[in-house]
């Protein structure tokens, strides 16, 4: 029979995943106690909260949430992990969480990316990783609109520039004539 100290965690465990739309898991080994605080304060800043998982609780929670949920069956596929692991809930803006993560692993290579859960998606952590190489999304919205407009302006201008060479012209025959 389940221990009641461990139904709790699992429970708190699947409020945590149900208030975190979003979530990835990060791998840590060997990682000081300052380390793990410092990144937990750098993702608080960003919207996001780290834990440390138990691999078996994380297990038995992901199978009663995959089970319990249609639009979660893929979630079975990250339930078995090994090692030290922990996990990162973020919110519907998920990139800016992923950015500090990112960053964070760049300085500490104690930890890396494990697999996620973007939007109902399953990734793994060699996506992950690219995911979060990948640019803000303001910033991709930004290159975007300026590529839309960048042919619409040159087209402008090009049309300009020939009405404003024969308005010269013209001021110039008038001022010849005068």
């Amino acid at each position: 029979m389940a221990n009641t100290q461990k139904k709790e965690q699992v429970s708190a465990l699947q409020q945590f995943l149900s208030d975190s739309v979003n979530f990835t898991l990060v791998k840590y080994d060997k990682t000081p106690h300052v380390t793990m605080e410092g990144l937990r304060k750098n993702l608080k800043q960003k919207g996001a909260s780290l834990q440390v998982l138990k691999n078996t609780l994380f297990e038995k929670t992901i199978n009663i949430v995959a089970s319990s949920n249609i639009v979660n069956k893929d979630l079975k596929k990250i339930a078995k992990v090994v090692g030290n692991n922990g996990i990162i809930g973020m919110g519907k803006n998920w990139g800016d969480s992923l950015k500090a993560l990112q960053e964070f692993t760049n300085k500490d290579k104690s930890i890396s990316f494990g697999p996620a859960f973007f939007d109902g998606i399953v990734y793994d952590a060699n996506q992950v990783v690219r995911i979060a190489d990948l640019p803000a999304r303001p910033q991709l919205v930004a290159k975007l609109l300026g590529t839309m407009k960048s042919p619409m302006h040159s087209m402008v201008r090009s049309l300009k520039f020939h009405q404003q060479q024969f308005v010269f012209i013209l001021s110039q025959a008038s001022q010849k004539t005068s």
